[in-house]
């Protein structure tokens, strides 16, 4: 099964807010939402876009 998001963020360096330390992952997003924050992908997955963050922070849900 396919599944569809408008964006993929990949190569981040992730801070979820949670006091974690940050790790190497992707952001999922679809209709405006995350969709998925992890380490590895869904299978399955498809996006219209995708932007590289080489290695940027990213803070889904923490920061807007």
């Amino acid at each position: 099964m396919v599944v569809s998001y408008g964006l993929h963020i990949k190569n981040a360096r992730i801070v979820d807010g949670t006091g974690r330390r940050a790790y190497t992952g992707s952001v999922l997003v679809g209709a405006d939402t995350l969709a998925y924050v992890g380490p590895s992908l869904p299978e399955g997955y498809r996006s219209d876009a995708e932007v590289d963050a080489g290695g940027r922070v990213v803070a889904p849900g923490f920061i807007d």
